[in-house]
């Protein structure tokens, strides 16, 4: 209901945004002009970082470096 009030051209307060993991993904793509949501970006980079060394589908998620990872993207250390 209270969406109509809402201009279209509305954009997200990047002080207000201070993580990317449970962000909505169209505030991402609001936040940072891009035509997809930047976390894709950040792990399709890391994806084809990871498949030159060793081949991730050869590989099983480790929870602590998942959780690592997503940390550090939250900290902005692997965005470009």
């Amino acid at each position: 209901v209270c969406s109509r009030l809402i201009p279209h051209d509305c954009s997200p307060n990047p002080k207000l945004v201070t993580q990317i993991f449970d962000t909505s993904l169209i505030t991402l793509v609001k936040l940072y002009g891009t035509i997809r949501p930047i976390i894709v970006n950040i792990c399709i980079q890391e994806i084809e970082r990871r498949i030159s060394k060793t081949g991730v589908y050869r590989e099983n998620g480790d929870n602590f470096e998942i959780e690592k990872i997503r940390n550090q993207i939250n900290q902005g250390k692997l965005m470009q």
